[in-house]
């Protein structure tokens, strides 16, 4: 019943930056531009990080979602991956001027976890993590520079120790990719070099006659990718490959069909040199319908949710049954008026 009434509460709620996430995978690149070392601003923060997710001096490692905790007060709260429970909540300092964030993303935060950006009506807003709190850090307008009229930040990351955002010039696409220092609230940014095009590539399916893939890519990575078969074939599956391992290698899934022929859930890996993608079982053939995946933050592993409850896989498994790991959250993604708007951080 109490998640419920905070789905009910998140509804009239929830208000969206402008400038959301539309899914960081499908970001375009940067053309080839020079990167600087290390990790961004490091903070203080607890130990003992058990859940694959790498540094912990900043917010825990576990399931992230962005909204109104148990007193309806919008925060960041963070679920234990391997039993469900909560693990932390953190407030956020929302004003007029800040309203609640997009869905969180593992770029969305610095690689410690201490600095967590949004893009707010053209502008980047990075806050700091003070140990039971988000604080603000500082905001970046955007700037003149490249087009003499009012540009926009339309996107930003975290990479390689900075921030990395698109720009959309007056009137037109992002076009122009640029970075900043995270620990020079408002300072100038970096040319970082054009936006790369994305364009759509035909694979051809490997072990399997009737399959068909589709990539889509900007020359170096997979920023999207299927695989299924034609509507007229006598067999019928469809993956739909969204969770990022790295350039080449992604996690799909087979949501409700009853044709799997590499399981409910695979890693398909592409040769875009070749034209080709292979994919491997992660866990077998089922019936029940898979609400969500999760990818861990090493890409190491996946967290599966179905009608049973929730369930454990390795990425480098024999492709058997996922282990139970719990049955429900304390907030369930199906009592919120987002559910996908969960990660794994």
């Amino acid at each position: 019943m109490g998640g419920r009434l905070l789905a009910a509460g998140l509804v009239a709620a929830w208000s969206l930056a402008a400038g959301a996430l539309a899914g960081c995978d499908d970001r375009p690149a940067p053309a080839p531009g020079p990167s600087a070392p290390g990790d961004g601003v490091s903070g203080g923060g607890p130990g003992g990080d058990e859940s694959g997710g790498g540094a912990s001096a900043g917010l825990p490692s576990g399931l992230v979602w962005i909204g109104l905790d148990p007193r309806a007060k919008p925060a960041i709260m963070v679920f234990d991956p391997k039993t469900g429970a909560a693990l932390h909540s953190s407030a956020l300092p929302l004003s007029p001027s800040l309203s609640l964030p997009p869905p969180p993303s593992k770029d969305r935060f610095n690689a410690d976890r201490t600095m967590f950006l949004t893009v707010n009506d053209c502008k980047i807003v990075v806050l700091r993590w003070e140990r039971t709190a988000f604080v603000m850090h500082g905001t970046w307008e955007p700037p003149t520079s490249f087009s003499g009229g009012r540009e926009c930040y339309d996107d930003a990351w975290f990479e390689a120790g900075r921030i990395r955002a698109t720009i959309k010039l007056p009137g037109g696409d992002p076009a122009k990719v640029v970075s900043l220092d995270p620990a020079a609230p408002g300072s100038a940014p970096r040319d970082e070099g054009a936006v790369r095009p994305v364009r759509e590539v035909r694979l051809t399916v490997a072990g399997v006659s009737d399959g068909r893939s589709f990539a889509n890519t900007d020359g170096k990575r997979v920023v999207r990718l299927t695989v299924d078969t034609p509507l007229q074939a006598s067999r019928y599956y469809e993956y739909r490959c969204e969770l990022r391992v790295d350039d080449a290698t992604r996690v799909c899934v087979d949501r409700v069909n009853a044709d799997q022929p590499f399981g409910a859930v695979a890693v398909a890996t592409v040769d875009l040199a070749a034209k080709t993608v292979t994919l491997r079982q992660v866990t077998p053939k089922t019936t029940r319908r898979i609400a969500q995946v999760f990818l861990s933050p090493d890409g190491k592993e996946i967290l599966i949710r179905n009608s049973g409850g929730y369930y454990r896989a390795s990425l480098a498994g024999n492709g058997g049954e996922p282990v139970e790991a719990f049955k429900t959250l304390p907030i369930e993604p199906n009592q919120v008026a987002h559910p996908q708007e969960w990660e794994w951080i």
